[in-house]
C-alpha cells in the first residue's frame, strides 16, 4: 500500500495506518472491525451522490451491496490539519455486485469522519461555501450533470436551508484563512473553483469580519488557484450591485450599466 510521501509523521503514520485497517475490514467482511475503524458520525457519499450513515454503510457491506474481493491503495498522500488527518491516491479495486464483477482504479478523499471515491475520475469543481443558502442547490445540479464535486465550509455538518441536501462530501475549512483554502485545493486538485462564502444579507455592524469573509475570502480562493495551477475561478455576483431601480428609470438592468450599490455587501461584490 505506497504513499507518495516518503517521510512520515508518527501522526501521518497513524492516519495511514487507520486508512489500511478500514480497507482491510472491507476485504475481510470484519464488521466488528469496519464499526471500530469508523466514526459513529460518518457520512459516506458515493461518485452518484447518494449518501450513507455509518450504519447503513456497513449493513449495505455486509448485504455485498457492493463486495469488496480486493483493495489496494496506492500514491496516497497524507496531510494534517488539526484535529484532522487527509488522506487522497488511487485504489485499485475488485468488486462484486449485482452478480457482476468489476476491476477498476478509483481515486478517493477521506478524512475521519468522510470517505468519497469518485469513480476513476479526478473532481472537477471546488465549491467553496458548500452549506449555505446556494452551496447545495448548485452542487446538486452539477452533480446532476456528470461534475465530480467536493465542498469546502467552514461548517460541512451545517443543516442547509428549507432542508436542501448538499448532496457531495464536503471538508471542513475557513475561507479567510489562505492555509485552509490552500490545503483543500492541493488535496482536491479541482479544475474549477466556485466560491459562495460571502456574508449574504450581513449586518453593517461587524464590518471588519465581513470584509475578511467577503474579500480576504475571495483573494484567498485566487491566490490558492493561481499557485495549484486551478482552470477556472467563479464567484457569484450580485443584483446589490446595481442599487436603487430609480437609476434606471423603468428599464430592466443589464450587467453593463454603470453599478450604484452602497451597502458594504454590494461593495464588497463590485470589488471583486
Amino acid at each position: 500500500m505506497a504513499t507518495v510521501t516518503t517521510q512520515l509523521t508518527g501522526v501521518e503514520a497513524e492516519v495511514l495506518r487507520a486508512d489500511d485497517g478500514r480497507f482491510e475490514a472491507m476485504r475481510k467482511g470484519d464488521w466488528t472491525g469496519l464499526d471500530a475503524a469508523l466514526a459513529d458520525d460518518l457520512i459516506y457519499v458515493h461518485s452518484t451522490a447518494r449518501q450513507e450513515s455509518k450504519a447503513e454503510h456497513i449493513a449495505n457491506l455486509r448485504a455485498g451491496k457492493p463486495n469488496y474481493r480486493g483493495i489496494a491503495p496506492r500514491d496516497r498522500r497524507v496531510r494534517i490539519h488539526g484535529g484532522v488527518g487527509i488522506v487522497n491516491g488511487v485504489s485499485d479495486m475488485h468488486v462484486e455486485n449485482a452478480g457482476k464483477e468489476l476491476r477498476e482504479s478509483r481515486r478517493g478523499l477521506a478524512n475521519g469522519r468522510l470517505a468519497v471515491h469518485q469513480a476513476g475520475l479526478a473532481v472537477s469543481i471546488l465549491v467553496v461555501g458548500a452549506t449555505g443558502f446556494i452551496g447545495p442547490r448548485l452542487i446538486r445540479k452539477l452533480v446532476a450533470r456528470g461534475e465530480s464535486v467536493v465542498g469546502m465550509d467552514l461548517n460541512p455538518g451545517a443543516a442547509t436551508f428549507a432542508g436542501v441536501p448538499v448532496g457531495a462530501p464536503v471538508v471542513r475549512g475557513d475561507v479567510t484563512q489562505f492555509e485552509d483554502v490552500m490545503r483543500t485545493v492541493l488535496d482536491v486538485k479541482p479544475e474549477r473553483l466556485i466560491n459562495l462564502a460571502y456574508g449574504l444579507g450581513a449586518g453593517e455592524g461587524n464590518p471588519h469580519q465581513v470584509m475578511r469573509l467577503d474579500i480576504l475570502g475571495m483573494d484567498n480562493c485566487f491566490e490558492a488557484a493561481r499557485l495549484a495551477g486551478v482552470k477556472r475561478v467563479v464567484y457569484a455576483s450580485s443584483i446589490a450591485v446595481s442599487g436603487q431601480q430609480s437609476h434606471f428609470g423603468d428599464r430592466l438592468v443589464n450587467e453593463d450599466d454603470p453599478v450604484h450599490g452602497t451597502s458594504q455587501y454590494a461593495m464588497h461584490k463590485i470589488f471583486n
